[in-house]
């Protein structure tokens, strides 16, 4: 939520607040979009010869569009592979909230007609999903299958539990001759879509809700967002752990 939006909340009063609390243990600040957009033009820009191939998550708008800039400036056509990769760019720029230029996204069987060099595929994967665009890359029989010379960028960071996985796909594309950059040992590719503490408490002090419940966490993420919250000036009353299946109810309230 930007600043502005995030006052104007507060002047109008908020019953209630539920905020994520998946990084309340993390120490540093949650890093800017801005910073990845740097790094995937910097990165895009060091693949000469072959097709580029960008995974990540589709629901990224921020980063999406940092992709289409970036390809803009390099002159190259965008593909889009995956059904809910097609699915968003399709209602973001329809919304308004992607912004191209008509042409620029080219449908799959047009991109071998066109030079490898000429190509971006945004495409769904970075988790290594079974059927995903990426996975199913690494066959030949795709019709985008990756080559030898291509650049394929991860911009995500497996989540946990997927790390096998993810490791498997990073070989499968290696075995194939490409050159594959992740935010392993290239961390500016990704931050975090998670406040940090110091990030949780500026949003709660500007919105200034009457209660505050912590959501999407582990126990002892919600556990300590409600320290962040109580710091906050959140009163202690109105500051409420609740689990899942728990139902709560305000009255008095019109």
């Amino acid at each position: 939520m930007q600043a502005g939006r995030r006052n104007e909340a507060g002047e109008r009063g908020v019953l209630c607040l539920l905020a994520d609390s998946t990084n309340s243990e993390v120490v540093h600040s949650t890093g800017s979009e801005r910073t990845v957009a740097a790094a995937l033009e910097r990165e895009m820009r060091t693949a000469a010869q072959g097709r580029i191939v960008v995974s990540m998550f589709a629901s990224n708008i921020v980063r999406l569009q940092a992709v289409f800039d970036a390809a803009k400036a390099l002159g190259r056509k965008v593909v889009l592979s995956g059904r809910s990769m097609v699915r968003n760019v399709g209602i973001a720029k329809e919304q308004g909230l992607l912004k191209f230029a008509d042409g620029v996204v080219i449908p799959v069987e047009a991109a071998s007609a066109l030079p490898r060099n000429a190509v971006v595929v945004l495409t769904t994967g970075s988790q290594a999903e079974p059927r995903s665009g990426l996975v199913q890359m690494t066959t030949e029989e795709h019709e985008l299958h990756v080559r030898a010379g291509d650049l394929v960028i991860l911009s995500a960071r497996p989540i946990p539990g997927n790390e096998r996985a993810v490791s498997g796909l990073i070989d499968g594309l290696s075995a194939r001759g490409a050159h594959v950059l992740h935010a392993g040992p290239v961390p500016d590719l990704h931050v975090s879509g998670h406040a940090s503490p110091d990030q949780q408490r500026q949003l709660i002090q500007a919105v200034r809700p009457k209660h505050f419940v912590p959501i999407h966490g582990e126990l002892h993420h919600l556990q300590a967002q409600l320290i962040t919250a109580r710091n906050a000036g959140v009163p202690e009353g109105s500051a409420l752990l609740a689990r899942n299946g728990d139902v709560i109810s305000f009255d008095g309230y019109g």
